[in-house]
């Protein structure tokens, strides 16, 4: 199954380092190319699925698109302590998993 992560950091170079921790130390399978959302739109997700409003908004923020069970995602990520803040965002978020596969193909690719 497919899910997303959603990724939000401080500051470019830990949102980079995130990712590549994804793949390096989570051994999870990006998809296509990791892609830049705008950070307000990754905190109102992230407002969203937690039902609980933010400590701190983030600066920067990235979406993949991983190929990956979201149960697995999950427990793989959280054990990697990467230097931003991530969310797997799975079908059984609705309306928010439609919208980012609906707009995943339309944002811009970050080089890596």
């Amino acid at each position: 199954m497919k899910c997303f992560t959603l990724i939000r950091a401080d500051n470019y170079n830990k949102l980079k380092t995130a990712i590549n921790d994804i793949e390096e130390h989570a051994n999870l399978t990006i998809l296509n190319s990791p892609k830049k959302i705008k950070p307000e739109k990754a905190d109102e997700i992230l407002v969203e699925i937690l039902d609980s409003p933010l400590k701190k908004m983030c600066d920067v923020a990235a979406i993949c698109k991983i190929d990956e069970e979201p149960a697995e995602a999950i427990n793989t990520i959280k054990d990697i302590h990467p230097p931003a803040h991530i969310i797997v965002v799975s079908e059984r978020h609705g309306e928010i998993y439609k919208d980012l596969e609906n707009s995943f193909d339309e944002l811009m690719k970050i080089s890596r």
